[in-house]
């Protein structure tokens, strides 16, 4: 049995009903998008203890030979420093960003910049912070002149 001959008999175009609907946009150009981008940030960041636990089950050994103490510290630098590879792209006198953090923003977004902010000013990263409070300050701006 054929499903396009069936479907055919109601009449309309010759669309084939098998075939799979054309996708607005494709996951490698919605990757790009600065709300992806946001959204994987924060959720880097406030995932990140989940990922630590990962990580140490992942070289822990019965024995215990592998030493676990710098596990976690070595969980954080990865997710912050990934979550940052999301963030640093950030442009915030760009329209299409602005709308992306004010899509993203509520209390997990500004954990999360709190939580990286604080991070990289342990390691003396600066410039890491200054862009972060740029964001954060926009951010606290923005909910400021919509009250």
């Amino acid at each position: 049995m054929d499903i396009n001959s069936i479907f055919n008999l109601f009449g309309g175009d010759d669309k084939k009903y098998t075939d799979e609907p054309p996708s607005t946009i494709k996951m490698e150009d919605f990757e790009k998008t600065p709300t992806y981008k946001v959204g994987m940030y924060k959720k880097l960041i406030m995932n990140q203890h989940v990922f630590q636990k990962k990580l140490i089950n992942m070289f822990k050994t019965p024995e215990d030979d592998f030493g676990m103490d710098g596990m976690e510290d070595v969980g954080e630098y990865i997710a912050h420093h990934r979550a940052w590879s999301y963030i640093k792209d950030c442009l915030i006198d760009d329209e299409v960003w602005k709308g992306s953090l004010m899509i993203q923003h509520d209390d997990y977004l500004d954990t999360a910049l709190k939580l990286s902010i604080s991070f990289f000013e342990e390691r003396e990263e600066y410039e890491k912070c200054a862009h972060l409070v740029k964001i954060q300050k926009y951010l606290k701006d923005s909910l400021e002149s919509k009250s």
